[in-house]
């Protein structure tokens, strides 16, 4: 162990780790975002702990066709071992995301050298972008790490010819696959890297490919044994969206996405991002051109415009965050490489012996990170994760000990103005855990509920028959149509007489007493 410290490399990378390990835990827990989907996926995981295993996922925005289940399996310990706490699974995937440190160096390292390795980590470990899927308590965030163990078992093919390197390709995309259903889409520069490095593929052996394929299949079993069980359900979903969808492509939201990339990693100023994104096309072009680090240049370029395919028919006015898991680190990997070929010197590379304009090319994405990390991360995720912004489980939890405190002990129920409407899985899964965990009981659900949406809290719809004590909770009303807010709120005031009122976060709360009829 000793022996291992005396390396200056592995050094740079541990303290690379911690400097990534501590942003990533930088304001936790009070920015951990918990809202309807974490609650749904906190109770489903749950529920598996108990015997009742699952073969799907979530729905995708694609309604018919689901993500995999696998990260219920994985969640489910952490929630069943923590008593259902949100913390330990939000600690959990702040960790794997910090590990892609090391994933990306090995990366960085195999394609060039050990220099762009460490480049390439440092850049990950103060990226913006990745500090947001560390923060992202859902199953795209786990997608991070499988798509750069993808893209390093090509690389381990490509250019350390190495076959093992195509389990880990096998590994990758079966993970992605499960985490996050969009990622489909790396079965396109897989066949692209066939195909334009087929000669690399001479290492490959008979057992190897069996391995791998086997590995591949058994990861995406559970998408399988769903076809054959819901009558090949999926494969009609998207044979019919194939064929109903316009030929158009949507090439405003691939350049949004785009820039987006490089703002959230290296340079967070609109202009500078253009330029930047200009100069990193050019550059590789004539990289290309002049038959310099031809192959490499080609290989991260396919990795990185690979991961556009998913936005190719996107029309949202703001494309999801998430469908890049991955695929922004050939920025990264590249901007490394660049760094190094620019301002270290071009013969033995010794320790310490950088120039200035080394610190002035760092100094540009370690400034433009850190602003965005310290004004936007204590919020949590950003609306291009999740829509409904202000859903801190921190606050919740105060929300929940203020209404425990003004109850006083006594039978209560609540009601609340949800996001989506009329479904209250998330105060149904607070109530049931931290509140009855520290105090001892549960309300009543004083108002509508949607059937057929994870909870157990007792439901009362009528207003006569609930206790004296009653709350009503506003959460922050993102997309929620004003009309909606004031049609509940006056519903509350038939039955009920508002007593006290209280701000918590971006929560509104009000302790309500029974109107005498």
């Amino acid at each position: 162990m000793i022996a291992l410290f005396k390396n200056p490399t592995l050094i740079f990378l541990f303290l690379i780790f911690i400097l990534g390990l501590s942003l990533r835990f930088l304001y936790f827990p009070g920015n951990i975002y918990f809202g309807f989907d974490q609650a749904r996926d906190a109770f489903t995981s749950l529920e598996i702990m108990q015997g009742d295993f699952k073969i799907i996922g979530p729905t995708t925005s694609l309604p018919g066709l689901f993500h995999g289940p696998l990260y219920y399996y994985i969640f489910g310990p952490i929630y069943f071992f923590t008593g259902g706490n949100p913390e330990a699974v939000s600690t959990f995937l702040r960790i794997v995301n910090a590990l892609g440190i090391f994933v990306i160096f090995f990366i960085g390292r195999t394609i060039f050298n050990r220099w762009v390795g460490l480049m390439s980590a440092f850049l990950f470990a103060i990226s913006f972008e990745q500090t947001q899927f560390s923060i992202y308590l859902n199953h795209p965030a786990l997608a991070v790490i499988s798509v750069l163990i993808f893209y390093l078992g090509f690389a381990l093919i490509f250019f350390k010819k190495k076959p093992l390197g195509f389990v880990a390709v096998a590994i990758g995309l079966g993970l992605s696959i499960q985490f996050e259903m969009a990622e489909t889409y790396l079965v396109i520069p897989l066949i692209l890297y066939l195909i334009i490095f087929r000669k690399n593929l001479k290492i490959l052996n008979k057992r190897t490919v069996i391995l791998s394929v086997s590995i591949f299949l058994l990861l995406i079993s559970t998408f399988i044994l769903a076809e054959i069980k819901f009558g090949f359900r999926s494969f009609i979903t998207v044979r019919q969206s194939l064929t109903e969808s316009s030929n158009a492509v949507y090439f405003q939201n691939i350049v949004l996405v785009n820039l987006r990339s490089i703002s959230d990693n290296l340079i967070s100023y609109p202009l500078g991002a253009k330029l930047l994104g200009l100069i990193l096309l050019i550059t590789a072009v004539i990289f290309i051109y002049k038959n310099r680090y031809r192959k490499e240049i080609i290989f991260l370029l396919i990795w990185f415009f690979s991961g556009n395919l998913p936005y190719i028919k996107d029309t949202s006015s703001i494309p999801l965050y998430y469908h890049i898991a991955g695929s922004t680190v050939t920025l990264l990997i590249f901007s490394g490489f660049l760094i190094y070929k620019l301002s270290l010197t071009t013969y033995a590379v010794k320790l310490f012996q950088i120039n200035r304009l080394f610190i002035l090319l760092l100094l540009i994405p370690v400034i433009s990170n850190y602003n965005l990390i310290t004004t936007l991360n204590p919020k949590g995720s950003i609306p291009a994760i999740n829509v409904q912004s202000g859903m801190l489980y921190s606050d919740q939890k105060k929300v929940l000990d203020f209404i425990y405190k003004e109850a006083d002990s006594q039978p209560f129920s609540v009601n609340a103005l949800t996001m989506p409407f009329n479904i209250n899985t998330v105060w149904s899964y607070m109530f049931e855990k931290y509140g009855n965990q520290t105090y001892g009981y549960v309300p009543v659900w004083g108002g509508d509920a949607a059937q057929g949406y994870p909870g157990k809290i007792t439901v009362e719809k009528n207003g006569s028959k609930l206790p004296q004590k009653r709350f009503f909770i506003i959460e922050p009303n993102r997309g929620i149509p004003q009309y909606l807010i004031d049609g509940l709120q006056k519903d509350e005031d038939v039955f009920s007489k508002k007593i006290k009122e209280e701000k918590i976060g971006e929560f509104i709360v009000q302790s309500r007493i029974a109107q005498e009829h």
